[in-house]
């Protein structure tokens, strides 16, 4: 799991990207998840980002959260209607799969906030 930074002090969501399948090998594709963890003591309702930077990555598919390329490697990862409300101390996950285009295709989280 990789530090996350919050923007401003105001994020009350830490998030981390865990590989599920094809984390070996530097060509091919994998597959992960997002976990999303409300860190604060009140209800994250509907107003989450996660930026990702896929790096030598191409995202093919996404689910449980909507994936919006910034252009280059980057990627905003926003919720879908069933899993926007985050109660204090529960996660929520969201998954995608890419193909490699090189060595460094480990997907880090850039940044994250909340309302």
């Amino acid at each position: 799991e990789r530090p996350v930074v919050g923007v401003g002090g105001a994020s009350r969501i830490a998030a981390s990207f865990n590989f599920r399948s094809g984390q070996s090998g530097t060509t091919g594709s994998y597959c992960g998840d997002v976990r999303i963890t409300n860190t604060s003591a009140t209800t994250v309702n509907g107003g989450w980002l996660v930026r990702l930077n896929l790096n030598q990555s191409l995202l093919t598919t996404g689910w449980n959260g909507t994936f919006t390329s910034l252009g280059g490697s980057l990627y905003d990862l926003t919720p879908v209607s069933w899993n926007s409300v985050i109660q204090p101390g529960q996660f929520i996950a969201a998954s995608f799969c890419a193909n490699k285009t090189g060595a460094s295709f480990t997907p880090q989280v850039v940044f994250t906030q909340s309302n």
